[in-house]
């Protein structure tokens, strides 16, 4: 069984509504989904695409044969997906996608798809897309030029972040690579209604007795407990709330927000049954 010793998720916006991250845990199951963030405008069921997916695989999961393997379990999370999207009028494969971490105690192994982090007996398992590096970067640079040019604030950029505009169209686009093997390293994953290759899914062994770390990547590290990881979140969005320097991201903390990401944090222990 797994039992969880501290979980948190929290939204980048005060309202909590908004919260695209969220955490499962059942006895055979722990997981954390990701729904991925959209231009503002698109609406599924009077959600953004984000949340839709998230809260669809949060239902999903708690659906799921304990006796599931990782290929047969991706499948129905992607079809309860697919399922949901066309009762609302949605089409997999475009905006409503999420990464999702699951544990699952049966098979004693870690399931991911996305780029969600997770540690096991503090070995770190860190996931680097150069899709999501390569916007990031663009946008620190474009940011630091100018503001080292004068021409801008961070306050400014809180506000209107012209970085943000600048990465824009290849966000918009970038869903061409999603579950693409023949992407090479632009190649990313995610659970979007459509078959996710099982050559994508990652999978790892989870020892019996082990302690257990899942986080989306509203955590700029992994820390092993979740006070840590709220202490360096913090100093690190003081030090930094563009988002432009050490952990360079496609947005930052803009106004009215508390972060420049939802995020979702669980420690949990692997139990014999």
């Amino acid at each position: 069984m797994l039992e969880v010793v501290e979980s948190l998720v929290v939204g980048k916006h005060a309202d909590e509504a908004s919260c695209e991250d969220s955490i499962v845990a059942t006895a055979q199951y722990v997981a954390v989904i990701d729904g991925a963030t959209t231009e503002p405008g698109h609406e599924l069921a009077g959600r953004s695409p984000g949340r839709f997916a998230m809260e669809t695989l949060s239902d999903a999961i708690h659906a799921l044969d304990p006796d599931a393997d990782a290929e047969s379990a991706v499948g129905e999370l992607s079809q309860a997906l697919a399922d949901a999207l066309a009762r609302h009028g949605g089409r997999p494969g475009e905006l409503a996608s999420a990464c999702i971490l699951v544990a699952s105690a049966r098979r004693g192994q870690v399931w991911r798809v996305g780029n969600s982090t997770f540690a096991i007996d503090g070995a770190a398992y860190p996931q680097h897309w150069s899709l999501a590096e390569i916007p990031s970067r663009m946008r620190s640079a474009y940011l630091q030029a100018l503001l080292r040019a004068g021409t801008t604030t961070i306050e400014d950029v809180q506000e209107h972040d012209p970085g943000a505009e600048l990465i824009a169209p290849l966000l918009r686009i970038e869903r061409v690579f999603r579950n693409r093997p023949d992407a090479g390293e632009l190649a990313y994953t995610a659970v979007d209604g459509l078959e996710v290759p099982p050559t994508l899914i990652e999978r790892v062994d989870l020892p019996t007795e082990a302690e257990v770390v899942f986080a989306s990547d509203g955590y700029p590290v992994l820390a092993p407990t979740l006070a840590e990881a709220e202490d360096y979140l913090r100093t690190s969005l003081a030090e930094d709330p563009l988002r432009i320097h050490r952990h360079p991201e496609v947005r930052g903390v803009a106004r009215g927000c508390v972060s420049y990401d939802d995020r979702a944090y669980v420690r949990f222990r692997v139990r014999e049954n």
